[in-house]
């Protein structure tokens, strides 16, 4: 798991947040992404809200930790990557909202990727704490 944490340690400082911020406003955005129906599963969208803007606060968390591998992230540039992740969820609702693209804007959405912000940082942290400061 160690080595797995460190392959990304060649690349450009946040090069990894901008490919998954790319990433999830191309999903976010566009009318219908990758034309699938997903499951009908009772809040699945939310979940997927989760996943993606966890995903965001993770790769946040991920590229300031490469900075210095030596000292764990500490709370306050995971305060920042919550803040931001929130922060780019929220405007996403709004910009669905204005673009009238066929995407909607829902309170309930923003809820979801806060929750996931919130998981998936503590879940990232733990991970360099184990696996990734030496």
């Amino acid at each position: 798991m160690r080595k797995l944490i460190h392959i990304f340690d060649k690349l450009p400082s946040w090069s990894i947040s901008v490919v998954v911020l790319i990433v999830i406003l191309i999903l976010t955005l566009d009318s219908n992404p990758v034309k699938i129906d997903l499951p009908n599963i009772v809040g699945i969208d939310k979940m997927v809200h989760g996943i993606m803007f966890g995903g965001l606060a993770m790769s946040i968390c991920l590229d300031i930790q490469r900075r210095n591998w030596s000292v764990l992230i500490g709370v306050g540039s995971m305060i920042v990557a919550i803040v931001i992740s929130s922060v780019v969820g929220i405007i996403v609702e709004m910009l669905q909202y204005w673009m009238a693209n066929g995407r909607t804007y829902e309170a309930y959405d923003i809820v979801a990727d806060v929750v996931g912000v919130l998981i998936f940082t503590f879940i990232i942290r733990i991970l360099l704490k184990k696996y990734g400061v030496e």
